[in-house]
This record gives structure tokens, C-alpha cells and sequence, in this order.
């Protein structure tokens, strides 16, 4: 930056950008300017006022580059606007697990109803099972029974059992 013949210069990081660095340039000029009521650079020698200029460059570099407001407000309320949308994210995420996690309580709940009806069905159904089971048990049992009790004593009219019933009952009656 030249202004009325005299050259400001500097130098910095990337980090800063270009706004620092000329706003620092700007102040350094009024200040001189301020300081020195110099018209033109040839009023002056060559390094005849570094001494008397060195501490106000000095604390004008720790006042523009150390103490950034605008940065440190802009660093901070970025910092603040990550961590709210860290905390949303985390709550809508929340809220979408419980919605999750309700629906499938919820579809549980239903297969458990249903389980518990098929259940009571299938409960019926092998009890009338076993009973036929019982009754065709007994039914062949005593089938069988009849068949053999039919052979020993003659078939068509179980002759053979009807003369040992008489022999035993006359027995009784003799007794």
C-alpha cells in the first residue's frame, strides 16, 4: 500500500486472509500519519523514525493478529452452531430409534396375541386328537377282547363259555 509517497508493507500467514493484513496496513497509516504530520517521504531520512514508530507497529501487530474479536466470535458461534446441530442430530436420532423401537413393541405385542391364539387352538385341537386316540385305543382293545373271547368260546354262540358259566354257577349253588 503507497500512500503520499510512502510504502506500507507486510507480511502473514494464509490463515489470515486478506482483511487482516490491510487493516493492519490502514491503521499503521493513520497512526503515522497521526504521529509524524510528514506531507511527503522527503521530508524524512531513511530510518530516522523506526525508533520512534517500533513500539506502535508493535502493539498494533498484537492488537490486529492476537486479538481477532470478529474471528474468535465467528470461531465460537461456529463451534456453538456445530454442537447444536450435534445435539438435534442426536435427539432427532433418538426420537427416531423410539418411534422405531415402539412400532416394532408394538408388532410383538400383535404376534404375541396371535401366538397365544394359535397356541390355544393347537391346545384344543391335540386334546380332541389324544381323546379320539384314547377312544379308538379302547375301541380296539375291546374289539380284540371280543374277538378272542369269541374264539375260545365258539363263535356263533360262545357255547363253550354258556357250559362252563353253568358249571361254575352250580358249583356256587351247591355250596
Amino acid at each position: 500500500m503507497v500512500k503520499k509517497g510512502i510504502v506500507y508493507g507486510c507480511s502473514s500467514n494464509e490463515s489470515y486472509g486478506n482483511r487482516k493484513p490491510f487493516e493492519f496496513l490502514n491503521e499503521i497509516n493513520k497512526r503515522f500519519e497521526s504521529m509524524f504530520q510528514i506531507e511527503t517521504a522527503s521530508d524524512w531520512s531513511n530510518g530516522a523514525l523506526n525508533s520512534a514508530f517500533r513500539k506502535v507497529i508493535k502493539n498494533q501487530l498484537e492488537h490486529t493478529f492476537n486479538s481477532d474479536s470478529v474471528n474468535n466470535a465467528k470461531q465460537k458461534l461456529s463451534t456453538l452452531r456445530g454442537r447444536i446441530d450435534d445435539s438435534l442430530s442426536a435427539t432427532l436420532q433418538r426420537g427416531e430409534d423410539i418411534d422405531t423401537m415402539q412400532s416394532k413393541a408394538d408388532g410383538l405385542e400383535h404376534n404375541a396375541q396371535m401366538f397365544q391364539g394359535s397356541s390355544k387352538k393347537l391346545k384344543n385341537a391335540m386334546c380332541i386328537r389324544n381323546l379320539l386316540l384314547i377312544a379308538l385305543l379302547l375301541f380296539i382293545v375291546s374289539l380284540v377282547t371280543f374277538v378272542v373271547v369269541w374264539l375260545l368260546c365258539g363263535i356263533p354262540t360262545f357255547s363253550r363259555c354258556a357250559d362252563l358259566f353253568k358249571k361254575i354257577t352250580d358249583n356256587n349253588d351247591e355250596n
